[in-house]
C-alpha cells in the first residue's frame, strides 16, 4: 500500500488547492489533515516523497499550520531549519515559522 498512500498523498494536497479556490474552508482543512495522515503514513513506511534536506518538514510544517495546529506546525519548522542546506528552503521555512507565531491559517 505504499504508492497508494503516495498518490492519496497528492490527491488530497490538490482537493485542498481546489477547496481554497471554491472558498470551502472546511473541506480545504478535511483534505490537508487527510494529507498530513498520508504523509506520515508515507514516511513511516520508508516513502520518501522529498529527499532533499528540510522539504518533508517545510510541506507538514504548512499544512499544521494551514490546519491551525501550530503547535506541531512550529516542531516542524524547527526540525525543518536544522536540516535544511538551501537558502530558499530556509526563507521558506521561515515564513512559515513567522506565520504560526501570529496563528496564520490563510493560504
Amino acid at each position: 500500500m505504499l504508492k497508494e498512500d503516495e498518490t492519496a498523498l497528492f490527491g488530497y494536497l490538490v482537493s485542498s488547492w481546489i477547496c481554497d479556490d471554491l472558498k470551502d474552508m472546511k473541506s480545504g482543512r478535511q483534505c490537508r489533515l487527510k494529507a498530513i495522515e498520508c504523509m506520515l503514513m508515507c514516511k513511516e513506511n520508508g516513502v520518501l516523497t522529498w529527499k532533499e534536506p528540510g522539504v518533508f518538514e517545510f510541506m507538514l510544517g504548512e499544512l499544521y499550520r494551514r490546519t491551525a495546529d501550530f503547535e506541531k506546525g512550529s516542531m516542524m519548522v524547527k526540525t525543518g531549519l536544522n536540516k535544511v542546506v538551501k537558502h530558499e528552503l530556509r526563507s521558506g521555512l521561515e515564513l512559515t515559522g513567522s506565520r504560526i507565531d501570529r496563528w496564520d491559517t490563510l493560504p
